[in-house]
């Protein structure tokens, strides 16, 4: 009769009596650059390919399922499931393939504007890297954030419990780069996604700055806090940002934990940094901890003479001793656990995606500028302005046959195109101050188009399509209409589109290129979020690419940006044939 009793109670408690815990499920990561060996294509940056963290796909899609069938209530399992993404603008791919054999950086954080000092006038907090900050030379999004980020340049000033105060971490320190990293946030759609907020399935955007937008301004892979300097060890200040269960944070996992009683948490996904991060906001705050290992990894900082197994079981130790409390389970034990104690055997069945295994080769890359023809480009020698002039272009030129050098080295492009319109039908070759180098424009293709510019409807995308190209790289002018409009033209027509930033031109001021404007990043970070167009500069290809093998800008630039006459008359050695091709290719 007890035996009966008690199997009456798990049915309706789910195993644990009438303390069931509530529990969560954490993701870190389901995304596209994490797990895009199963998303089929390489992206821009080589370092998110060789992640290949599909590993982690079937047991995180079977404690899914699993979960769901957990009992004969409406309960599952998890009662929560947050899937955490990175949503900034800065570069994670470019930050790994730089961190090996750099000097360190830090962040001073300026916190007017969050939780513990809340801004009148509509400050929002922000951290900037503090070595750039201390040689006078910020980058980025810095530059637009002010002299040490709004902070009084005295370090005697920063520090717990004050408001400007240096981030925690130390982090290998890099240069800015300007690949748009927050265009590989969508959630891979070989996971078991979100099912919706009415039924506990949350995307919540663990790290976030200065051109997101998100109320409250700042996280730096915060979870259940921002992470931007917070005194976790302080117990005045951390209930000070707890208050009212969270309600003023501008990260949002805390508030729906606490809404939902949750007091378990259970670790799955990727990221080793973050997940550190993470349990030690978790333990501040009071959550029982759970790393599921078998759904869990990281590409584990280098540690020498370790291989990525070793350093993955030096991590969990690591953790273990910090935190005692901490417990490491892989799927099948929580299943077997919590199977025994509700007393119901569910399935739990780990079955690998369909893409697992497959081999993706690298993608055919094709790269078309756009109206690169007198009548468009500003002149070196001439001040000629025409409605049709782009302003401030003529920098486009040397730049492109620095570029095009570059890139026939490496075959990094299948195939080159240059479109024209027909009304301005003369070349660039027919004078100098224009010219692009015949040596690298031999094996071109030049496509003739009727007015206007962008490339709409034209048969050359039909012709890439069926050479089996997968991603344009557009250059030429101008950013704010033929070129965006083409962008636009190919992403919904299925390529995958980068703007070569450094290798167009804009006819408005607020988007022109050749000085740091927030402007024109805003507008490519929400081109990049908002329709998935990426953007990269030409220096970023080859750091990411060829490390090591730079693009020779400074052979083909002269002092006003104009083009090096000598340059023109260098014979290429890499010439792979002596037959220049035109293919005209007419406009529909």
């Amino acid at each position: 009769m007890v035996s009966f009793t008690l199997q009456l109670l798990n049915i309706f408690t789910g195993g644990y009596g009438q303390n069931k815990p509530r529990r969560a499920l954490i993701i870190l990561n389901p995304t596209d650059g994490i797990y895009n060996q199963c998303f089929g294509q390489p992206k821009l940056a080589q370092t998110w390919y060789k992640k290949k963290a599909d590993h982690l796909l079937a047991p995180i899609n079977a404690l899914r399922a699993w979960s769901r069938n957990n009992t004969n209530t409406d309960s599952s399992f998890f009662d929560v499931t947050f899937f955490t993404r990175l949503k900034y603008s800065t570069t994670q791919p470019i930050f790994i393939e730089y961190a090996n054999g750099k000097t360190q950086f830090e962040l001073l954080c300026n916190l007017e504007g969050s939780v513990l000092y809340p801004s009148d006038t509509g400050k929002i907090p922000k951290c900037c890297i503090l070595q750039d900050a201390k040689d006078g030379y910020q980058q980025g999004i810095d530059m637009f954030k002010g002299a040490f980020c709004g902070c009084d340049p005295n370090p005697q000033t920063w520090g717990s419990g004050k408001i400007c105060r240096v981030y925690p971490h130390k982090f290998p320190y890099l240069k800015y780069f300007a690949t748009v990293e927050h265009g590989e946030s969508n959630i891979t759609p070989w996971i078991d996604g979100p099912k919706g907020e009415e039924v506990g399935d949350y995307i919540i955007n663990s790290r976030f700055g200065y051109l997101e937008g998100h109320p409250g301004g700042f996280s730096e892979e915060g979870f259940l806090l921002p992470n931007i300097g917070e005194d976790l060890y302080d117990p005045v200040e951390l209930k000070n940002i707890a208050r009212d269960d969270g309600k003023y944070s501008q990260v949002d996992a805390y508030k729906i934990l606490k809404e939902k009683n949750i007091t378990e948490l259970y670790f799955s996904g990727y990221g080793e940094h973050t997940t550190k991060n993470f349990i030690e906001e978790a333990q501040a705050l009071g959550f029982n901890i759970t790393i599921i290992s078998d759904a869990w990894d990281s590409h584990m900082y280098y540690q020498n003479g370790t291989n990525h197994r070793e350093r993955r079981q030096n991590a969990f130790n690591a953790w273990k001793k910090d935190f005692p409390s901490l417990r490491i389970q892989t799927s099948t034990e929580i299943v077997e656990n919590q199977n025994t104690s509700s007393g119901y055997n569910k399935e739990f069945k780990i079955i690998e995606p369909e893409c697992r295994g497959k081999n993706f080769a690298e993608p055919k890359r094709a790269f078309v500028a756009l109206n690169l023809q007198k009548g468009f480009l500003s002149s070196c020698k001439r001040s000629t302005i025409t409605d049709k002039i782009v302003p401030n272009s003529h920098r486009i030129i040397p730049r492109t046959n620095a570029f095009l050098e570059w890139s026939l080295q490496k075959d990094f492009f299948a195939h080159l195109y240059f479109t024209q319109i027909r009304s301005y039908n003369e070349i660039l070759l027919s004078e100098s101050e224009y010219a692009l180098s015949e040596d690298l424009f031999f094996n071109s293709n030049v496509c003739y188009i009727s007015y206007n510019g962008s490339i709409k409807q034209s048969t050359l995308f039909k012709s890439l399509s069926d050479q089996g190209v997968k991603q344009l790289f557009l250059a030429g002018v101008a950013l704010d209409d033929d070129v965006l409009e083409t962008a636009r033209e190919a992403k919904n027509l299925g390529f995958s589109v980068f703007i070569l930033t450094d290798l167009t031109q804009s006819r408005g001021g607020t988007l022109q290129e050749g000085q740091p404007l927030e402007s024109l990043m805003k507008f490519y970070y929400d081109l990049a979020d908002n329709e998935k167009i990426f953007s990269s500069k030409t220096t970023d290809l080859s750091n990411d690419f060829y490390k090591g093998f730079s693009i020779p800008f400074s052979e083909w630039l002269d002092e006003d940006e104009c083009i090096k006459q000598e340059a023109l008359g260098v014979s290429s050695s890499y010439r792979l044939s002596v037959v220049w091709i035109i293919t005209f290719l007419l406009s529909n």
